[in-house]
């Protein structure tokens, strides 16, 4: 890794040489986006950020506009200009055949969640899951969209909750439920609905943990271990019901 650092600073003066003397070559716009990445490599976000902005600005239908656009928003969330990194990638989420398509994505997703800008954040992500059930069912799904599918699964559970807490229910737990769903249905789900109920067991929502837990068992019926602590629940909440019909003030229960 320290090799490929000093191979990569070494690289920045040719590249600014090229960019100096001869700024309106064929070489002149890799040249712009070579010196931007390494920037970015070596942790100079400030100036690898500007070359990147003049890139995109300037070379729009180039090759290497995807990456780039990506490389702007990373280090747009870097530094928490949110709003910068939702626009960067709009013009790449409105290319479903791109490879950096689900990236961005994902990243536009987090960004508007960040944002409290939840309808969008859960349409994105929405769409982000058909692409992964569309691109599976066609035996299209690549390594790197593989790969993300797994990443994004803590972002589902962690946009989902905000989504549900920012419109005070309208997002409703059912609907938290099935978008989870929506991006896995296994090992990935499960560990999702134990995010969701860290959650709000952590925020004392202790009716909605309750309510979540029973949406969570139901969906999953297959599961033998599931049945006896969906009747449990019930038989609590059926408990707790009777008393509070029988006991109503704290007199009756010191009587």
């Amino acid at each position: 890794k320290k090799a490929h650092l000093e191979k990569t600073r070494a690289a920045l003066a040719p590249l600014s040489r090229i960019l100096s003397a001869y700024p309106k070559s064929a070489g002149a716009p890799r040249a712009l986006f070579l010196r931007g990445k390494a920037f970015k490599e070596i942790g100079q976000s400030k100036p690898a950020l500007k070359d990147f902005e003049s890139f995109l600005a300037r070379y729009p239908s180039r090759p290497e506009a995807g990456i780039t656009a990506i490389a702007i928003a990373d280090i747009s969330i870097e530094t928490r200009n949110f709003k910068r990194a939702i626009s960067v990638l709009a013009a790449l989420v409105k290319q479903p055949s791109h490879p950096l398509y689900a990236h961005a994505l994902a990243k536009r997703a987090w960004a508007f969640n960040v944002e409290e800008q939840s309808s969008a954040a859960i349409q994105t992500l929405q769409a982000l899951a058909k692409h992964f059930a569309s691109q599976q069912a066609a035996g299209k799904l690549s390594a790197s969209d593989q790969g993300l599918r797994g990443a994004v699964l803590a972002d589902v559970a962690a946009i989902g909750y905000s989504s549900f807490r920012e419109t005070r229910g309208k997002f409703t737990l059912v609907q938290v439920n099935e978008l989870m769903r929506s991006f896995d249905t296994g090992e990935g789900y499960r560990a999702m609905a134990v995010n969701m109920s860290d959650r709000l067991r952590t925020a004392d929502l202790g009716p909605e943990l309750r309510a979540w837990k029973g949406i969570v068992l139901r969906s999953e019926p297959a599961r033998r271990e599931n049945l006896p602590m969906l009747i449990g629940m019930y038989e609590y909440d059926l408990g707790r019901e009777a008393y509070g019909e029988v006991v109503k003030t704290a007199v009756d229960i010191s009587a």
